[in-house]
């Protein structure tokens, strides 16, 4: 009888024991299960951000493409210089395309005369061609300096007849006042719009500025 007991107590420890063991192993292969798990969300985790970077990276490239087409388009848009420096230059706001040189500047009573040489870019003629002129001193390089320059700069908008054909060049002449010839160091020339026609005859009137 003691014998048998013996045998039981014997046999109940080893069956804890294999219990117990299968539950460590149960408990080992969980944890891994959940290791892998999180290794897999932080990959996914780390290829998402990854994913917003190069996104960001794109998203900033094109922000950085237009800026620099739009530049473009400006510096051709309207055409600013040092007309004592620079003597051509090219108009070019995606409806009419010119070219220009500067002849001469002259004195006139408290200004300037700017004798300008235009040719017509297009393949049409265009007439009634007007401009929007400013001038000045010379722009300064320090970006504080700017908005008292700008509160001394003269502005204009000058309307004509003048005709063009394609490929031909006319002169014309801009009267600029406040500004001596030998103080004229800025210039800067867009092309209005608002009397343009394409032909070669022009609007019997102009609206006087």
């Amino acid at each position: 009888m003691y014998s048998n007991t013996k045998l039981i107590c014997g046999l109940a420890a080893a069956s804890a024991f294999t219990l117990s063991g299968c539950d460590y192993a149960s408990d080992r292969a969980q944890l891994s299960e959940l290791k892998q798990q999180q290794e897999r969300q932080q990959a996914r985790l780390d290829q998402i951000a990854q994913q917003q970077a190069n996104l960001a990276n794109s998203t900033a490239a094109f922000v950085n493409a237009v800026n620099d087409l739009k530049k473009k388009q400006d510096v051709f848009a309207f055409t600013e210089f040092n007309p004592s420096q620079t003597r051509y230059f090219i108009l070019n706001n995606g409806s009419i395309g010119l070219a220009g040189r500067i002849i001469s500047i002259a004195p006139t009573n408290n200004g300037s005369l700017v004798h300008i040489s235009l040719v017509n870019l297009l393949s049409v003629p265009v007439s009634n061609i007007g401009f929007n002129v400013t001038w000045g001193g010379e722009k300064p390089m320090d970006i504080k300096a700017l908005p008292q320059w700008q509160q001394l700069l003269f502005n204009t908008l000058m309307n004509s007849h003048l005709v063009l054909l394609p490929g031909e060049w006319k002169d014309i002449t801009l009267t600029l006042q406040g500004v001596s010839p030998n103080n004229l160091k800025y210039l800067k020339i867009s092309i209005d719009m608002n009397n343009i026609q394409f032909s070669e005859t022009p609007s019997a009137e102009i609206p006087p500025q």
